[in-house]
């Protein structure tokens, strides 16, 4: 697992350096290859004109699927790149039974999962860990289930299928778009079980959204 940074430390980063992070992993070797990008921007083109959607679907042409936090915005997700990519999978956060406060949604999430409260790793310290909030937690968490199935022979074009096929089908009416929307169980909220910190410290913050 490779982490690219494109975000500076207040998580803010324009689009030629996101595009380069893009650039950086189409150059890498491996016929397995999967790209979590937990984080999203408003768009302010249409699809059509948009350089990071183009970016991401460069990836999708070259067969490394893509899993993409929906947004924290409490908004529809067609309104944000590159979540609205149709290629892409779109993850929105649920708390408990419910569509998380701040989660994106609408018929550009391709499927749900759990995004509160979850324990993560902490910077600064091999073994510190974090508690975190939001679609981004999501998008990680349906990312590594994705990575198994792939482990196990699932290809690319057929993942977001798998994934959805492992979901709960929820009808919803006309939520934002939706009809109805996949729920998949990721287990947990977390344990980082890292067998390099038997005694790893207890989380170091409060949920962040």
């Amino acid at each position: 697992m490779i982490s690219v940074k494109v975000l500076d430390n207040a998580n803010y980063g324009d689009v030629s350096t996101l595009i380069a992070g893009v650039e950086w992993v189409l150059k890498q070797p491996g016929d397995k290859r999967l790209v979590n990008m937990s984080l999203t921007r408003k768009a302010l083109y249409p699809p059509a004109d948009s350089l990071l959607d183009i970016a991401v679907t460069a990836l999708i042409d070259a067969d490394i699927p893509v899993i993409v936090a929906a947004g924290n915005s409490r908004s529809d997700a067609r309104h944000y790149s590159p979540a609205r990519v149709p290629e892409v999978i779109t993850v929105g956060a649920l708390d408990g039974k419910k569509i998380a406060a701040t989660s994106n949604s609408g018929n550009m999430v391709d499927i749900y999962t759990q995004g509160e409260n979850i324990l993560s790793a902490a910077i600064g310290d091999t073994c510190g860990q974090v508690v975190k909030s939001g679609t981004s937690m999501a998008a990680a968490r349906v990312a590594g289930r994705a990575v198994l199935m792939m482990a196990n022979g699932i290809v690319p074009k057929s993942l977001a299928t798998a994934l959805q096929g492992e979901a709960t089908r929820v009808e919803t009416g006309n939520f934002t778009g939706e009809t109805s929307r996949f729920v998949l169980d990721t287990g947990g909220a977390g344990d980082l079980n890292n067998p390099l910190c038997p005694d790893a410290t207890k989380p170091l913050a409060a949920p962040e959204h």
